[in-house]
């Protein structure tokens, strides 16, 4: 008789194989990502494949998706010129679970702000004449910016306007 533990595995490989096979369910780019009756209809199968109501597949398939970002945020963030060792996982079903990895990360957004790569690339396109930056006292009186919650230097705020200025 198989343990109780290979039992749970197996239910749980189950519905990772049978939600990987919709992507309607995990891909927010599908089509009928946001159809809740369609939805609502597959994760019914889905229960009924592996003998539970089509709710609790579903709340089941969300904790093994919490469980799967955890360990993604375990993952060291990788920088330029470090050695590149993968991550391994301990947890039994994370290679299975990787088909939702790009859904689950955050894409990168745009906006006015500028990030610390863009910065460094444009310190290296200001010209060395000082007399353009009208500084102040001290090169390094920082300010709060209300959009970000971090001290930023006045420097840097204003190759922000001059970067907003050029855009336009």
């Amino acid at each position: 008789m198989p343990k109780q533990s290979s039992f749970k595995n197996s239910w749980r490989e189950i519905l990772i194989s049978e939600v990987q096979t919709r992507p309607c369910l995990w891909n927010d780019e599908h089509p009928q990502y946001k159809d809740s009756e369609k939805n609502k209809k597959i994760w019914e199968e889905i229960g009924k494949v592996i003998d539970m109501s089509g709710n609790d597949a579903k709340i089941k398939w969300k904790n093994l998706k919490d469980k799967f970002r955890r360990e993604l945020q375990k993952e060291p963030k990788c920088r330029s010129g470090d050695a590149g060792g993968e991550y391994k996982s301990k947890w039994s079903f994370f290679n299975m679970m990787m088909f939702v990895k790009d859904s689950l990360i955050p894409s990168v957004m745009s906006g006015n702000l500028i990030v610390e790569e863009q910065l460094q690339s444009l310190t290296h396109e200001v010209t060395d004449n000082e007399s353009d930056i009208d500084v102040m006292s001290s090169s390094f009186v920082e300010e709060l910016s209300p959009s970000t919650s971090t001290f930023l230097s006045p420097h840097f705020l204003r190759l922000q306007k001059q970067i907003r200025k050029d855009a336009l």
